[in-house]
């Protein structure tokens, strides 16, 4: 039976707590440019194994048979396995994935008592015939797998768009064997992304949109957030002002900059809270956004998700612009 099934990052540190700097802390790893895709061929016919798949790091691997005992080490790819495959298949799973308030697929995964990939001999002992590892997963943890015989592939665990994220579920698909599964995930993504580009009114402005978090981080040129606001005919102001993937700013800049909206993430529950913080600030209570209680919070797994799950902010943010749209 196949199953559809936050990051708030470790903020002491210098990165941002959303999207990317939540992605790379699962991935273990400081940010990087981002890798390119996989490349895979079949080797038989289609659809059937043995399969060639390259990897991200340039290592081939031959897969002689769908692998039926499957561990991954990132949340992004969790959330793609339990979407694509059957969940007796999976034994490993990264030690998000059963965190209500980072993972979509928690409540499955506590009840599967999966190996958690923190634990390297609780993995070993999982024995999976395939580890599905972040391009940016420690090299050591790769090789004490490849050493016991397991075999590894390593996928682009940061997206800068619904695209990259489709190639993703699509490698996932392909390793595993589960390519027609990948194939109507896909779909579905792109429908729901279609769905909600279809809430703006042909006639509407762009408005100028601030993602922002009470802890004085945004997201610039480069970021799947960017991409979510420009798909939706809006204007990202942390763009506008020449801002890259994530940055830090002042609540000062916020009051220059006098976005209409700004978009924040706050936890289950949490959102009276995040928005009497954000408005006790002078500098965000001053803008437009403060002045006319266009404060959009959204859930803060759905605002930092690095999976085929971001298409909820992306939900959230055309309603919250544009209400049902046409």
């Amino acid at each position: 039976m196949r199953h559809p099934y936050r990051i708030v990052a470790a903020l002491g540190i210098a990165l941002c707590a959303v999207l990317f700097a939540v992605a790379l802390r699962f991935d273990g790893a400081l940010p990087g440019a981002l890798t390119s895709r996989s490349r895979l061929s079949d080797l038989g016919s289609a659809g059937k194994f043995p399969r060639r798949a390259v990897d991200t790091s340039g290592r081939e691997l031959l897969i002689e048979a769908p692998p039926q005992a499957i561990g991954s080490q990132a949340l992004s790819i969790d959330h793609f396995l339990f979407a694509i495959t059957d969940l007796d298949r999976i034994v490993a799973v990264s030690p998000y994935a059963t965190d209500p308030g980072y993972s979509f697929v928690h409540e499955i995964a506590a009840r599967m008592h999966m190996a958690d990939t923190s634990d390297l001999e609780a993995v070993l002992r999982a024995s999976p015939d395939l580890m599905l590892l972040s391009d940016r997963a420690r090299a050591d943890f790769e090789d004490v797998l490849r050493h016991a015989g397991i075999p590894t592939f390593r996928l682009r665990t940061v997206f800068a768009d619904f695209e990259q994220i489709a190639q993703g579920i699509a490698a996932v698909g392909f390793v595993t064997g589960d390519d027609s599964a990948a194939e109507l995930e896909i779909r579905r993504l792109r429908e729901r992304v279609d769905q909600a580009k279809a809430r703006r009114p042909p006639s509407a402005h762009a408005p100028r949109v601030l993602p922002y978090s009470t802890y004085g981080s945004t997201l610039g040129h480069g970021s799947l957030f960017d991409h979510i606001l420009t798909a939706l005919g809006a204007i990202n102001v942390a763009s506008e002002q020449g801002l890259g993937q994530y940055a830090d700013i002042s609540s000062e800049q916020v009051a220059a900059w006098d976005p209409d909206w700004i978009v924040a993430p706050a936890d289950r529950g949490a959102s009276d809270q995040v928005r009497g913080q954000l408005l006790a600030d002078a500098g965000i209570a001053v803008t437009k956004a403060g002045r006319n209680g266009q404060i959009l919070l959204v859930e803060s797994r759905q605002f930092t998700a690095m999976s085929q799950h971001a298409v909820g902010l992306m939900e959230a943010i055309a309603s919250g612009l544009f209400g049902e749209g046409m």
